[in-house]
Formats: structure tokens, sequence, C-alpha cells
């Protein structure tokens, strides 16, 4: 299962800067699990309310196709995945 931390890792892998936005909404989607756009917009805006639902959205596309997370009647936190290091 990804944590918060492997996300972080592999979007570090991929370029992505990690802003305070980009890892309170990780943390968030990693701790929360499974849950729809509405219920994880819901969690992230309550620890930052400047974060937009456009960002989360993107975010939550970001994650996707890293691996990280799938969509399955809401977004869910892979159980399986291999972190790709360095490069």
């Amino acid at each position: 299962m990804w944590s918060s931390e492997d996300m972080i890792q592999e979007l570090k892998n991929r370029g992505k800067r990690i802003t305070k936005q980009r890892r309170i909404m990780v943390e968030v989607i990693a701790n929360k699990k499974a849950g729809d756009f509405k219920e994880i917009y819901y969690e992230i805006s309550k620890k930052d309310a400047t974060i937009g639902q456009a960002t989360v959205y993107r975010m939550l596309l970001t994650l996707e196709e890293i691996g990280a997370i799938q969509r399955v009647q809401g977004y869910v936190v892979n159980e399986s995945y291999t972190l790709s290091r360095g490069a």
C-alpha cells in the first residue's frame, strides 16, 4: 500500500516540486484510503482552505497516473505498487 512518503517520493522522482499544499493533499489522500472527490476535498479544505477544487482534482489525476490511487466508485489507495527508484 502506498504511504504518503511513497507518493511524495514518486512525485519527486517525476520532477514535481513538493509544496506545502501538495504535502497536505498527499497526506489526506493517503490517510483517507478511499473516498469520492467531495469527501477528499472536504478533508483537504479543513486543513488548508486556500487549496481549490481544481488543484485537488489535478493532484488526484497525477496520483492516478503514477499508480498510487485508482478510481473505483471514488478514489482508493492501491494495495500493491512498485516504487521506481531514481533515474
